[in-house]
């Protein structure tokens, strides 16, 4: 599934805040977050995300997948997050702790017939968290793909 929302802005309205009742155009001058999630599925009312990975890891312990994730996909793991959050029309702790299910990361390589949880890295940030991360986008001017947004 293809997704675009801007960047967030000092003046757009925050996952934290009510929208405002009067819809009006914002001004988007840092630019879009584009990205294509893998697998979006509902499971018992909560949505998740999942996305392949073909990475070639020395070994697929749990240990070695998060150090791997922490590396590599922390900052689409962040935004991905946000993009669901918002697709979903999250606005408070209690809408996301009833919608948002969490968050995948499927490395093909590791996974292995009849094993339960191998080559899997699953997160379900906190509320906190997400609200976290969107003010870190909001200071943050390089993305690291790539150049400043």
């Amino acid at each position: 599934m293809e997704f675009l929302f801007p960047v967030p802005e000092a003046s757009h309205p925050l996952l934290s805040q009510p929208m405002p009742e009067e819809r009006r155009p914002f001004e988007i001058r840092r630019g879009f977050v584009k990205g294509f999630v893998d697998l979006l599925f509902e499971h018992d009312g909560r949505f998740y995300f999942g996305d392949w990975k073909s990475d070639s890891l020395p070994r697929f312990t749990p240990e070695a997948i998060k150090a791997q994730v922490e590396r590599s996909y922390r900052l689409q793991a962040k935004l991905y997050t946000l993009a669901l959050v918002k697709m979903l029309g999250v606005r408070d702790e209690a809408a996301y702790e009833a919608r948002f299910g969490g968050l995948l990361y499927l490395f093909l390589r590791g996974m292995q017939a009849g094993s339960e949880g191998e080559g899997i890295y699953f997160e379900r940030p906190s509320w906190r968290q997400v609200m976290g991360w969107e003010q870190e986008l909001l200071r943050r001017s390089d993305f690291g793909f790539g150049g400043a947004a």
